[in-house]
């Protein structure tokens, strides 16, 4: 019987929130569409690029959800397990980054707390830093697995 490593299983909790993650994203990028077809229509690259960005972190995030979903089967190659985890932590860790800093330099963030800031941003915070601990847990659990 062919036992998973850890990095396999982390793929499978990937592919679990992906799924989830997944169900309201692909309606949510129907005006983010729109946006891109009457940019591109009416010939202002500012226009289309409104779109463009929400597009292209769909697709990103969708390649990773394919690459999870491979590892987690087992039919990922080896060559590319390491660059799908550095492609994850990067995913997810540079808007937690990005989050944190701008929480950290707003006044009204520090002087109201918690009261400023929603559920749905402490899920999302939260699910930023789950993700990228585990990223790095399975970019350590792959060294580890080459090295031996």
């Amino acid at each position: 019987m062919y036992k998973k490593h850890l990095s396999e299983k982390i793929a499978q909790v990937f592919v679990v929130v992906g799924i989830l993650l997944f169900i309201p994203a692909i309606p949510a990028m129907i005006p983010a569409l729109m946006i891109m077809l009457i940019g591109l229509f009416s010939a202002q690259i500012e226009i289309l690029g409104f779109g463009l960005i929400p597009a292209l972190i769909f697709g990103i995030g969708l390649t990773l959800f394919i690459g999870y979903s491979r590892h987690s089967s087992g039919t990922l190659d080896a060559g590319k397990i390491l660059p799908l985890w550095f492609g994850t932590l990067v995913y997810n860790g540079l808007p937690l980054f990005i989050t944190l800093l701008l929480l950290i330099v707003r006044d009204d963030y520090r002087e109201g707390g918690a009261e400023n800031f929603g559920f749905f941003s402490f899920l999302v915070l939260f699910w930023w830093i789950i993700a990228t601990c585990l990223s790095l847990t399975a970019i350590y659990d792959e060294f580890a697995r080459s090295e031996s």
